[in-house]
């Protein structure tokens, strides 16, 4: 049998190939879908943090050209450090704290109110109303563990969220998502006004909408092309295994309903308020990232 060689013994070449392969895969994040060099990033944050390759994909994004982690993440870092992590928390306030293993006479704190997540524009994002206990908890932990162990961190000290925390819609390349016409095509036309793509203003995301193209048929000739998506589960309901497992995870890390919803929120990018309104591809997302809290834990 061939034994496995760990990520961080192989060569910059293996580990490029590796990252290519991975990338060809359409169960990954969008972020990391043919976009090697993303991957790649991913694996060596990964390395630094003591995360499986798979493991690493799921649990880290890169925004704005940082890299990011769950606040979930960061909390299980903390502790397999050895360091003492606790949280309590309402819809109102929430408190996070670190006492080091190597200085237990001091006790590091951080603490997010509803008030001050209204000051920083927070309070009116949807995942914040509707969760509001979670992100609170969240922003504790991750502020706590900057300040008290930055080093547990290696460099992946914010969340998504924080690192994206305007509510000004992202402004989106329109002419970047316009197919090409091919070079043999010559069809005279008035000048084509490109309309913006419908954006959703939490994530900055192209919304799924077929009302979109308007033109007539006759002003432009699009090539045929086998560069669409094949048919996924994307929309498929998850699995009556998949629910159990991530039901036996989630009691196993002690997450309640709330903190549940939340991370569910926070992996899929879009808010859900069941286990049940996961798709199959979405819960297999939530399975990986519960893993990576499993073992980080242990």
């Amino acid at each position: 049998m061939t034994e496995l060689v760990p990520i961080a013994h192989t060569s910059l070449t293996e580990r490029k190939e590796y990252s290519e392969a991975l990338a060809a895969s359409d169960l990954l994040p969008k972020q990391y879908r043919n976009a090697p060099a993303n991957v790649l990033v991913a694996l060596e944050y990964g390395n630094a943090l003591g995360l499986s390759p798979m493991a690493a994909i799921q649990g880290i994004h890169v925004v704005e050209g940082k890299p990011t982690a769950s606040a979930q993440l960061i909390g299980a870092l903390v502790r397999n450090a050895g360091h003492r992590l606790r949280v309590q928390g309402d819809e109102t306030h929430a408190v996070a704290t670190i006492i080091r293993r190597d200085d237990p006479e001091f006790e590091f704190r951080a603490e997010w109110t509803i008030e001050r997540a209204k000051q920083a524009n927070l309070a009116t994002k949807g995942v914040w109303k509707q969760y509001p206990a979670a992100m609170l908890k969240a922003r504790s932990i991750t502020e706590v563990a900057r300040d008290a162990c930055p080093e547990v961190l290696s460099g992946v000290a914010y969340t998504a969220e924080e690192l994206d925390n305007s509510d000004t819609p992202k402004r989106v390349d329109t002419a970047r998502l316009t197919p090409p016409k091919p070079a043999v095509q010559h069809v005279e036309t008035a000048p084509e006004t490109v309309e913006s793509e419908p954006v959703d203003t939490e994530t900055g995301e192209i919304l799924d909408a077929e009302v979109v193209d308007d033109e007539p048929e006759t002003l432009e000739i699009v090539p045929e092309s086998d560069d669409s998506e094949p048919e996924s589960d994307t929309k498929q309901p998850l699995t009556a295994d998949q629910s159990r497992r991530i039901t036996v995870a989630l009691k196993a890390l002690e997450l309640g309903k709330v903190d549940g919803l939340a991370l569910y929120s926070e992996v899929c990018g879009r808010p859900v308020k069941a286990t049940r309104d996961l798709s199959r591809t979405e819960a297999g997302l939530v399975l990986a990232h519960l893993e990576t809290m499993t073992n980080a834990f242990g």
